[in-house]
């Protein structure tokens, strides 16, 4: 008479144990179930709500107006002062600045492509590319004033991105991100 119980190559019984499958379930059930599956966010958004905190930190308000009138006003995309910041802090704020535009260069880059699109058309081509896209659906969870200011830093940057570099700079910006 065979025995039910299958044995691996070197004879050793192989039973597949119910506790070790249920104990699997569980895990994923806890993943997919827990707040990080749930926590997922359009990079752009990250990126950009990360810039416009400190933009706001800078201009000292919250409201709509004051943020659109300093972003439209400037003449680059420095690092907002924060008056009486530690010093330390303000290094380490520069840091996370510049990495979050190199990002933000990045994604825009990524999204419209390497073409030789005019400064003026960027702008329709990002927002058709972003159509239906998770920024989109995820820009409809913000009150109007938050999304005001998240599709304005990306419009500006594109559009200054687009005005001062030519389009063999785009196209070497645009390749080099995907080293």
């Amino acid at each position: 008479m065979r025995s039910s119980t299958r044995r691996d190559w070197s004879s050793t019984p192989c039973e597949p144990t119910k506790a070790k499958r249920n104990a699997k379930r569980a895990a994923w059930l806890g993943l997919v179930a827990g707040s990080a599956g749930k926590a997922l966010q359009s990079g752009l958004i990250g990126v950009t709500n990360s810039l416009i905190r400190r933009m706001l930190q800078h201009v000292g308000s919250s409201g709509i107006e004051p943020f659109v009138e300093y972003l439209t006003s400037r003449q680059g995309w420095e690092l907002p002062v924060i008056v009486g910041e530690d010093p330390d802090a303000t290094e380490e704020a520069r840091g996370a600045w510049e990495e979050d535009l190199a990002r933000l260069d990045t994604s825009i880059l990524s999204t419209v492509g390497d073409e030789d699109a005019d400064g003026a058309l960027v702008a329709d081509i990002l927002a058709g590319v972003l159509h239906k896209s998770l920024w989109e659906r995820q820009l409809e969870h913000f009150d109007e004033a938050r999304k005001v200011m998240l599709r304005e830093v990306v419009l500006r940057r594109s559009e200054d991105m687009w005005n001062q570099s030519t389009p063999a700079q785009r196209r070497g910006w645009y390749l080099s991100a995907w080293e």
